[in-house]
Order: structure tokens, then sequence, then C-alpha cells
């Protein structure tokens, strides 16, 4: 028999998020990533947040007295760090699937980003480097 957390993800891999807004902090809008803390009633905050927010003692969103702090939210930290995403490179053959607060990270290092012809009115587009090369000699360097 498969691990809980095997059969649990297979089970779930046509899940949908409809709202994304459920996964960025409340102040910054910035995604949420480890550590996240909360008020008492529950509301998120990401840290950088919440160290602005602590003269306030008040929490951004239902104005609950935080004199004892936030708190942090273990709970959270795990389901986010559980939401996977396929690069949007995969068309070029990134199979990678960063945890999603880490994508445009990895968006901007990823060696699979398409390389577009820098000719005016050229259409073509390439997964590597060398097919770039080998297009832009072939069709463009007489």
């Amino acid at each position: 028999m498969a691990p809980a957390s095997t059969r649990a993800a297979a089970a779930l891999d046509d899940v949908t998020l409809d709202n994304t807004d459920a996964l960025d902090c409340g102040i910054c809008c910035l995604p949420l990533k480890p550590p996240i803390f909360q008020c008492k009633v529950g509301h998120v905050v990401r840290s950088p947040c919440r160290d602005k927010l602590g003269a306030a003692r008040r929490c951004h969103v239902c104005r609950t007295a935080t004199s004892d702090g936030y708190h942090r939210n273990h709970a959270m930290e795990k389901l986010l760090e559980s939401i996977r995403v396929p690069c949007s490179n995969a068309a070029y053959g990134c199979a990678a699937k960063p945890v999603y607060y880490n994508r445009d990270t990895h968006l901007r290092f990823c060696k699979h980003a398409p390389r577009h012809c820098p000719r005016e009115a050229c259409g073509f587009v390439g997964s590597t480097l060398s097919a770039l090369l080998d297009h832009f000699f072939a069709v463009h360097v007489e």
C-alpha cells in the first residue's frame, strides 16, 4: 500500500484553485511564504509585514488586538510548501515544478526560457540558445 502522502497527491491531481488571492499576503499582496504568522482570528501575513504591523497592535483585517503578537501558522506553511506549479516553460522542455511562491525566481533562472530571434519581424522562438544560433546563422547571416 502506498504511503498516505502519495495516495493523497494522486487523488488531487485535478485540483483547481478558484481564488489565488487566498495565497497572497493581505498587506503586500506578495505570495505567502514561510514563516507565516496569524492573528488570534486567523488572518495571515508574511514575516516582513508582521514586523511592520507590530507597532499598530491590531490585526490589519479584523482589528483584533495583537498585544501578545502574531503567532506562527505551521499548518499554512506546510500547505503552501506542498503546492507545486509547472514551469511556464514546460513547452520548451522544463520539467521543474517549483513551490508556487518560488515560481518567479525559477522563471528568472530557467534554462528552458524561450529564445526569441532579435531580428525585427522574425517570429522564430527556440527552446535553447544553440537552436537560436542555428536559426540565426542559417536564416539571417549570408
